[in-house]
């Protein structure tokens, strides 16, 4: 995947598991079962999956899951596994490796996001990351270091001290951006100064949920984790959220399909330009057959042309081609409109491929043939988005 200058790339750094209860509140066992399964324990699998973004020389991760520093108590308790998933690993997997990385962003300091951050080597906790710059934002490094009783389990010291000894750590307030192309969005609900990144290209945004999100299952508002510090944030945040989200996809699905609507107005014209000439190369194609079938036989020119005119009417696409402009006219004042339009959207485009279809089996020219390949794959595009519409 790609967004703007970045290359992206999902990072598997461990499997783990945590309480079910804790992960999903006050939502009963009976409803969260059904997304996520427990064990006998009554832990749910998961997977610590970090982003990779890569340009130019910046190669970037943010957050690095568990790590691998634990005791083997904790290890059972978290059920936390790197034989198949691990940082070393799935940086292998395209071609990078710990040493290639330059900044580390540190969503929050909760030790299932930052246990990677370091590692124990020959007895000492060493970085992870030797060339890299470790981003954290103010509020979580003040809160990490200072935790309350409620936050002193998920923080962890050997997470960061040594970075922060080796002048590694690069703490920001997370209101602007510290690396270009990479903004930030802070929430409190889950911890105090949670930072997101987001990385967007005008056209296509990723926004990276960390705890807000931690799973698909908590999209839903009132689906948040008894971890929350401050739950009834989280879901303001949420909802807030996924509004903007919503918003912002609109906005950007009218600037697609407006764009794709416009290169099929714009082909339609070639066909349009195109037809006067096709109709007459029809004409003049069926006048040499016949005068080649029928040589030396005396045939009367005027029912010749009466009869190439008819067949040559066969191929007259100009009432197709009214009606798709007419078509894509509509389409985009439907676009334009504030309501409610999904299903009128895709009568439309229906209508338009019927017109395109009708074109294409009528013409003997290339062009418009070609042409009308080009519009099926825009209309194509336009089902894509539709899909995503009301």
């Amino acid at each position: 995947m790609r967004i703007g200058n970045y290359n992206l790339y999902s990072i598997e750094t461990s499997e783990f598991g945590l309480d079910g209860g804790a992960m999903f509140g006050i939502i009963p066992k009976p409803v969260w079962e059904k997304q996520a399964p427990s064990d006998d324990l009554n832990r749910i699998e998961m997977v610590t999956r970090s982003l990779l973004l890569t340009c130019d020389d910046l190669k970037i991760l943010i957050d690095t899951g568990n790590g691998t520093k634990w005791e083997e108590k904790y290890k059972k308790i978290y059920n936390i596994d790197t034989d198949r998933y691990s940082i070393e690993l799935s940086l292998g997997k395209y071609g990078f490796s710990t040493e290639d990385i330059t900044d580390v962003i540190c969503t929050h300091l909760h030790f299932d996001h930052v246990g990677g951050n370091t590692k124990i080597e020959n007895g000492k906790i060493v970085p992870t990351f030797p060339n890299a710059k470790y981003w954290v934002s103010k509020e979580n490094w003040d809160l990490a270091n200072h935790p309350s009783q409620k936050d002193a389990g998920s923080f962890m010291e050997h997470d960061w001290k040594v970075l922060a000894e080796n002048g590694m750590v690069e703490i920001v307030d997370g209101h602007e951006s510290f690396i270009e192309g990479i903004d930030t969005y802070l929430t409190y609900g889950h911890t105090k100064g949670l930072m997101h990144p987001v990385i967007s290209d005008g056209v296509q945004t990723l926004f990276y949920g960390a705890d807000i999100f931690p799973l698909s299952a908590h999209i839903p508002v009132p689906w948040v984790m008894s971890y929350d510090v401050q739950p009834v944030v989280t879901m303001q945040e949420k909802e807030e959220l996924l509004i903007k989200m919503r918003e912002e996809e609109g906005v950007n699905l009218e600037k697609d399909i407006i764009s794709q609507v416009n290169d099929i107005k714009k082909l339609g014209k070639s066909i349009a330009s195109r037809q006067s000439i096709t109709v007459q190369e029809f004409q003049n194609k069926m006048k040499e057959k016949i005068q080649a079938l029928t040589a030396g036989i005396e045939l009367d020119p005027a029912r010749i042309a009466q009869e190439t005119a008819l067949l040559a009417d066969r191929c007259d696409v100009t009432e197709e081609i009214v009606r798709l402009e007419s078509h894509l006219e509509q389409f985009n004042k439907v676009v334009e409109s504030d309501e409610p339009q999904g299903r009128k959207l895709e009568f439309l485009t229906q209508e338009i491929n019927r017109e395109v279809n009708t074109i294409g089996s009528k013409t003997i020219d290339l062009e418009v043939s070609q042409a009308v390949i080009e519009i099926k794959s825009h209309l194509e595009k336009i089902r894509e988005q539709l899909a995503n519409i009301e």
